[in-house]
């Protein structure tokens, strides 16, 4: 039997894609100051950078089911990844209104990533390394999470607030790229799959012989006949065998009692 996935790929993009679901927006909150120094806004308005994903959050969660269910896990959460790096593009251009809608789109495609990495996990790891996987994904998710408040402030002493915010999408980008290549993986073993279900279908159709089942004869040639095939031949059968009746009611002189009996 062909693998499906393999463990380990996909344990690792899980903990790179837990990176990218943080980083990008807990990296705000330290450098904020800064953001509204430079940008002239006041508390209210930074106040909205910081929570328009946690009200993403909230209207996107009845809908990230339907993406997944239409999607497919596995570009569920690639389309999640890429959302979170055009949102971190469309931050970093000058401006509140850029700012404020990079982070509304990184908060909604996090949201995707937040519903549909429990579903990998459940889906694609054994069963035995299901709770594992769990506690090391929340445990990326904590550990991100505290890196990124640490570290983006000498970031930004260095490169400046915008770059520092910049510098956090390189985990997204190395999400993206183990996710297509699990994604070819997975596509390629699946393709192989069917070929090796299609040739052994093939076989055992030509390996089948004739037989006579049921109450009529049903023959079955050995030429890949289809299933689909014997039921027509057991009606072509059954209106040769009514046609023998009617004969013999035609011939019978006491046809009233012949046609009570057929």
């Amino acid at each position: 039997m062909i693998r499906r996935s393999a463990p380990w790929l996909v344990l690792v993009g899980i903990l790179v894609a837990a990176l990218s679901l943080r980083a990008p927006i807990i990296a705000l909150t330290p450098v904020l100051p800064e953001i509204m120094a430079d940008l002239g806004i006041g508390s209210a308005s930074a106040g909205l950078l910081t929570t328009a994903p946690v009200v993403m959050f909230a209207l996107m969660t009845p809908l990230a089911a339907l993406v997944i269910r239409r999607a497919g896990p596995e570009l569920a959460l690639l389309i999640a990844l890429g959302g979170v790096m055009i949102g971190t593009l469309v931050r970093a251009l000058p401006g509140f209104g850029s700012m404020l809608t990079g982070m509304v789109i990184m908060g909604a495609t996090i949201t995707v990533g937040n519903v549909v990495i429990p579903v990998i996990i459940r889906r694609d790891l054994p069963p035995e390394r299901t709770a594992v996987a769990t506690a090391a994904y929340t445990a990326t998710l904590n550990v991100g999470s505290l890196l990124t408040a640490l570290a983006t402030v000498p970031l930004a002493e260095a490169t400046g607030w915008s770059a520092a915010l910049l510098i956090w999408g390189a985990f997204t980008v190395i999400g993206l790229a183990l996710w297509i290549v699990h994604i070819a993986r997975t596509r390629s073993w699946r393709s192989a799959e069917r070929s090796s279900g299609e040739a052994s279908e093939i076989r055992a159709t030509r390996s089948e012989g004739a037989s006579i089942t049921g109450p009529l004869p049903i023959f079955v040639d050995n030429h890949g006949r289809r299933d689909a095939d014997r039921p027509g031949i057991r009606r072509r059968l059954g209106l040769i065998r009514r046609d023998h009746a009617l004969e013999r009611i035609r011939a019978d002189p006491h046809r009233p009692r012949a046609g009570l009996a057929v």
